[in-house]
């Protein structure tokens, strides 16, 4: 059986740092090496993509070795940004999928190379995240077998993104956007014979608009270092936030960890610190001048080392989807985990025995205090939040259920 795999992502080269969507396209390239012959992995480029200029039989060597399967690798050269106060305003309320980050995927050029690989007949093709499948509905595509991985939901994280602080006469313009995706939301799902979400809540949300049938929740996952991996005696008092801090809702997290959140954690532990880990991190507020305590780190290769440096990770998250990996990692790492409702929403930690929930500053600020002055507390969470993530997220456990689910098809 040959599958088609479609990413709005360009492939991820070497020397990137991974990303939440990178874990999840491992674990679905994985799976559907599993019910596959043959894998072909196309990736919709940005014009700007180093790939484009990588030979391609060397591009697919990299790839296999990468996702740890074989397979074959083709490009489609995507529209550069449009710029301009209508295409990035006014456009996208009459045409939804002529919204910034969906109209570079769907220019005639870019379905009509859609539609040639699909006249190739794969078995199943499954499509990664809306933008991608916007070059499968801006050509009415409709492949027999097809399963689409929503991921996050567009719509819901756009939504909320309209409502932070500062309102301007933008953010109504970004709330009609978020609204106006709706319906092609409804028309990926329909089309598709399975459709895939991230947690038990974005199911739900979808049933609530009448888009229930036919959708399966497959959790962000991560594979697990064996225990005799873990780090072992007290880590040091540190707070670690971990994250792309490009990404708006990270990067107003790690602002919010920064500015309001650590002075009273500092202020109750002298002795502690704070490391905000991640690539773009001048973009967040105290980059330049780091409070007392605080460093910048950037993108760190390590993950062991970067676990191993830290007490407590934190997710002061106030905005955006889908589910949070950087917390199934922590959790991975047998870390305790102190975040906002919002970002620990649609994964299994309860409040108080795999991780605090807090919403506002100072309660926030308090449970990291507390919880960096008790070592043995700290502990017994982080054991806690590993044994509940081992049963839920592990990589290899979702890769066979997603393999059940294609196989279905």
């Amino acid at each position: 059986m040959h599958s088609l795999f479609i990413s709005p992502l360009g492939p991820l080269m070497p020397d990137d740092a991974w990303h939440g969507i990178h874990h999840r396209m491992r674990t679905l390239v994985r799976a559907i090496s599993q019910v596959s012959e043959r894998v072909t992995m196309l990736h919709l480029a940005a014009p700007e993509d180093g790939a484009l200029h990588v030979v391609p039989s060397a591009l697919a060597a990299q790839q296999s070795a990468l996702w740890g399967v074989e397979v074959d690798v083709q490009l489609i050269r995507t529209e550069p940004v449009m710029r301009g106060f209508r295409a990035h305003y006014v456009d996208g309320l009459l045409r939804p999928l002529h919204q910034p980050d969906f109209r570079r995927f769907t220019g005639p050029a870019q379905v009509q190379a859609v539609a040639s690989v699909l006249a190739t007949k794969p078995d199943l093709v499954v499509v990664q995240r809306l933008p991608a499948m916007a070059a499968l509905l801006a050509g009415s595509l409709r492949p027999p077998r097809l399963a689409f991985d929503v991921d996050d939901l567009e719509h819901k994280a756009r939504w909320r993104a309209a409502l932070v602080p500062p309102f301007r006469p933008s953010s109504l313009l970004y709330a009609a956007h978020a609204l106006r995706l709706i319906p092609a939301v409804a028309a990926a799902v329909h089309r598709a014979a399975a459709t895939f979400v991230c947690s038990e809540t974005d199911r739900k949300h979808l049933h609530r608009l009448g888009l229930g049938r036919r959708v399966h929740v497959v959790p962000n996952a991560v594979p697990f270092p064996p225990v005799a991996a873990l780090p072992t005696g007290t880590p040091p008092e540190s707070l670690l936030f971990l994250g792309n801090l490009s990404h708006a809702p990270n990067r107003q997290a790690a602002s919010r960890l920064v500015t309001r959140i650590w002075p009273v954690v500092r202020a109750r532990r002298p002795a502690a610190t704070l490391a905000v880990a991640g690539q773009g991190a001048e973009g967040v507020e105290g980059f330049a001048a780091p409070p007392p305590g605080v460093s910048f780190p950037g993108f760190v290769p390590s993950l062991d080392a970067l676990y191993a440096g830290c007490r407590v990770v934190v997710c002061p998250i106030t905005t955006g989807g889908g589910t949070r990996l950087k917390l199934i990692e922590a959790a991975a790492y047998a870390k305790p985990i102190v975040s906002t409702r919002l970002g620990a929403e649609g994964l299994d930690f309860r409040d108080g025995q795999e991780a605090l929930l807090r919403d506002d500053d100072a309660s926030l600020a308090i449970a990291c205090a507390d919880l960096l002055a008790d070592p043995v507390r700290c502990a017994q969470m982080g054991a806690a939040a590993r044994a509940r993530a081992v049963t839920m997220y592990d990589a290899a456990k979702i890769e066979q259920q997603v393999a059940r689910l294609l196989q279905s098809l």
